[in-house]
């Protein structure tokens, strides 16, 4: 068997070759010199032929395959290609793990193809707050230039997304991914979306672990504007299954205990890593009396009518929502130099606040926690600390060093 023949029996394995493309190349392959005519004289002119041969077939090979000239310089450098284009923005590609190399995809299990998607894995990096999973989406059949962007909250920046459902499961029991999760990055051509998972976790002292991924369908909007609904004028069905190990960055990471009371309120804890700030608050408990309809909790969890959830039957999810909840509070956060962290991830029934770094220094916080949330900025967008400690029920200030 020839090297080029090779190549065409490794494309072969993973994904299907058009005819045209296979006619072309056995027409090459037939025009090659004969390896059994031993004529000095002419090897130039061989090796000349040979190298044709090559451009010739690569030339054939990336016109019908668009994201395989894309995908080969890209994985592996997932993060460095969109870490500015994500809401927890950042230095990843110092730090990630590497989950496939370029010259490691022939077989391997990080890349998986169903419904004529393309999923692959590219690297990983956990800060024991979170795990964040670069892939890369390739869709041969249809164009994805027209996904629209959207801004960055506190960002100049925009990102791309693309809508994942399915179920995932860090550790303990396995969670469903409620309505949609987005992959958020960026559109690399008309096929080709790299981007960045973000899954949290509730063991903060993992050493070491397993993100066990299963996806059940991607989607995606065409319409070209900017936009932060969940459309998905595409969506495409399948099985897409990962399982992933990832080491935890506990060196990066500090957890400073504050336990400042006032009010009723708490400011228990911080959580800093060099991408997020996470804060705990505790809250008065009050009592909710809504009656929960069945409807209320199918739409809830996104469920087709009479649709039960596997892990949350709708009697566990009265019982959960009738439980006496922590009342409603906002976290405010700035750094010594009163830049504002953007709260990317909010929970009033938790009591718990995910700020994105975005790269900001981090010497000093000062943390604010409102009930009467009213304007607290200045004129210039600056934050307006006075008001803010004026409204505050609780406050800290929290030196990180």
């Amino acid at each position: 068997m020839s090297y080029l023949e090779d190549i065409m029996q490794g494309l072969e394995k993973n994904q299907e070759v058009p005819k045209h493309v296979q006619d072309k190349v056995e027409l090459v392959l037939e025009n090659l010199p004969d390896k059994k005519r031993k004529v000095r004289k002419n090897w130039q002119r061989q090796t000349a032929a040979a190298a044709a041969v090559m451009v010739a077939i690569s030339g054939v090979l990336c016109y019908s395959y668009p994201t395989l000239a894309a995908r080969i310089p890209l994985i592996g450098k997932i993060f460095e290609q969109v870490e500015e284009s994500v809401p927890f923005s950042g230095d990843y590609s110092e730090k990630a793990e590497t989950l496939i190399a370029p010259e490691d995809m022939e077989g391997s299990k990080m890349i998986v193809t169903d419904a004529g998607i393309c999923v692959t894995a590219s690297e990983v990096y956990c800060d024991s707050v979170s795990v964040f999973l670069a892939a890369q989406i390739e869709v041969p059949e249809e164009n994805i230039l027209k996904i629209p962007s959207h801004t960055l909250n506190g960002k100049e920046a925009t990102a791309d997304g693309m809508y994942l459902r399915g179920t995932w499961m860090l550790e303990g029991e396995e969670q469903r991914m409620l309505n949609a999760r987005m992959l958020e990055g960026k559109v690399i051509d008309e096929h080709t979306f790299a981007g960045v998972l973000k899954l949290d976790l509730e063991d903060k002292e993992l050493k070491t672990g397993t993100l066990n991924l299963q996806l059940t369908s991607i989607g995606w909007d065409q319409d070209g504007t900017e936009s932060l609904d969940i459309s998905e004028n595409m969506r495409v069905d399948g099985v897409w299954n990962f399982t992933i190990p990832f080491t935890v960055d506990g060196e990066s990471v500090k957890e400073i205990v504050v336990n400042q009371e006032e009010n009723g309120y708490t400011i228990q804890k911080i959580i800093v890593s060099p991408y997020q700030v996470v804060s705990y608050v505790k809250a008065p408990l009050s009592r909710v009396e809504k009656e929960i309809t069945r409807a209320d909790y199918e739409r809830k969890l996104g469920l087709a009518e009479g649709e039960e959830d596997k892990t949350l039957s709708y009697e566990d999810f009265l019982a959960e929502y009738q439980t006496p909840k922590m009342q409603p509070c906002e976290t405010v956060i700035c750094n010594q130099d009163g830049e504002f962290l953007f709260a990317n991830d909010s929970s009033t029934t938790s009591g718990i606040t995910t700020f994105a770094v975005d790269k900001k220094e981090l010497r000093t916080l000062s943390v604010y926690v409102l009930t009467d949330v009213e304007d607290y900025w200045n004129e210039d967008g600056s934050l307006n600390r006075e008001l803010l400690s004026a409204r505050a029920v609780v406050a800290a200030e929290v030196d990180l060093f």
